[in-house]
C-alpha cells in the first residue's frame, strides 16, 4: 500500500483498520512516528521493514502475533513496546536493529518467539517485563539486563532526568533534576573475577550505576561511571580509606568521556577494544571532556597515567 514511500514521516492507522498487508509501510526510509489501529491482530511480514527513521514503536494490546521481518532491518529503532496480548513473534520480527536499547514486555507469559531479535545487539539492550513474570523471561538470556516493568512504564507521560554522579568527601554523591525523586545504584568491584595465572595484579576500580525513581514517572535513563584512584606508594583497600584528592571518576554520555579529578596535565588517551586510538586529552582543573568516536555499546579503554580501566559506552 505505501511500499517505497521514501518521504512519508508519519502514518496513523484508525482503529477501522483490522487488517493490513505484508510490507505495507515497507522502505519508507523517512518515516518517524506510527500510531498502530488499536483493531490489528496481526503485523505482517515486512509490515515496517527498513524503516529507517522510525525510533519507537508501541504494539497495541489488540496484537496476538508479529510476523516475520516486521520491523527488520529499522536501524534507528531505540525503543519496544508490545502490548499484553502477544502471543508469537517470528524469525528477525525484530532483527537487524542495532540501536534497540529498550524492550517493554507487558505479557505475562512468554511469547513463543524464534530468533525474533536476531543481530539487533540485544546483548546490551534492557528487557523490561511484569515483576511477576521476572522468572519467566530469565529464559531470555541474550538480553545484557531484566528490570520489573513497575520501576520504568513506557506509557507514562513524564520520565525522571538523569542523575549525576559526583564524588566528595569520601561519598559518592548522586542528585537529579527531578524534585522528590529517589536512587537506585549498584557498586561492584571490577577487579573480582576468576584467573588461571599464578600472580594476578589488582588495581581499585568500582563500576557505578544508578537511576532515579518517582512514584507516576518512568524511571531515568542510567547513568554510569567508574570510580578508581591515581595509583600511590600504597593503594587504599577501600572507598573508606581513599582521600578525595586521589579519586578519580571516569563518565561516558553519549560518545563523549567526562573524567574529573585526575592530576592536571596527566595524558589521558581512550582507545577501542582493538587499541586504536580514539580520543586524547591532557586533565584540567575540574572535569576534562573528552569527545571520541565509539558508539552506544562499545567499550572504551581509558588510561590515566598509570590507571587502565574499561568503560561501556551508553
Amino acid at each position: 500500500a505505501f511500499y517505497n514511500c521514501r518521504n512519508l514521516k508519519e502514518a496513523i492507522i484508525p482503529n477501522s483498520v483490522k487488517e493490513m498487508g505484508d510490507y505495507a509501510f515497507g522502505h519508507c526510509d523517512s518515516l518517524e512516528s506510527v500510531t498502530l489501529s488499536e483493531s490489528l491482530t496481526t503485523i505482517p511480514e515486512g509490515a515496517f521493514s527498513n524503516c529507517y527513521g522510525l525510533k519507537s514503536i508501541i504494539i497495541p494490546n489488540s496484537v496476538t502475533t508479529i510476523g516475520k521481518n516486521a520491523f527488520a532491518n529499522c536501524k534507528g529503532l531505540t525503543s519496544v513496546v508490545l502490548g499484553n496480548s502477544v502471543k508469537s513473534m517470528t524469525e528477525y520480527s525484530f532483527g537487524y536493529c542495532p540501536e534497540l536499547t529498550d524492550v517493554y514486555c507487558f505479557p505475562e507469559d512468554l511469547p513463543n518467539q524464534y530468533c525474533t531479535f536476531g543481530a539487533s545487539y540485544t546483548e546490551y539492550a534492557t528487557l523490561h517485563v511484569p515483576a511477576a513474570s521476572l522468572q519467566k523471561y530469565r529464559a531470555w538470556t541474550w538480553f545484557g539486563y531484566l528490570e520489573p516493568l513497575e520501576e520504568d512504564n513506557p506509557l507514562l507521560t513524564d520520565r525522571c532526568a538523569r542523575p549525576v554522579i559526583e564524588y566528595r568527601g569520601n561519598k559518592l554523591c548522586f542528585s537529579c533534576n527531578t524534585e522528590g525523586a529517589t536512587f537506585k545504584s549498584s557498586i561492584s568491584n571490577t577487579d573480582i573475577g576468576q584467573y588461571g595465572d599464578n600472580e594476578v595484579e589488582l588495581g581499585v576500580a568500582y563500576q557505578v550505576s544508578v537511576y532515579a525513581i518517582k512514584e507516576g514517572y518512568r524511571k531515568s535513563e542510567t547513568a554510569t561511571a567508574i570510580l578508581c584512584w591515581e595509583e600511590k606508594e600504597s593503594t587504599p583497600e577501600n572507598v573508606e580509606e581513599a582521600s578525595f584528592d586521589k579519586a578519580i571518576l571516569i563518565q561516558s554520555q553519549g560518545n563523549t568521556i567526562f573524567v574529573t579529578g585526575a592530576k592536571e596535565g596527566t595524558p589521558i588517551f581512550i582507545v577501542d577494544a582493538a587499541g586504536a586510538q580514539t580520543g586524547f586529552s591532557k586533565a584540567s582543573a575540574g572535569t576534562t571532556t573528552i569527545p571520541t568516536s565509539l558508539r552506544n555499546g562499545q567499550i572504551a579503554i581509558v588510561k590515566i597515567g598509570k590507571n587502565v580501566v574499561k568503560l561501556p559506552i551508553k
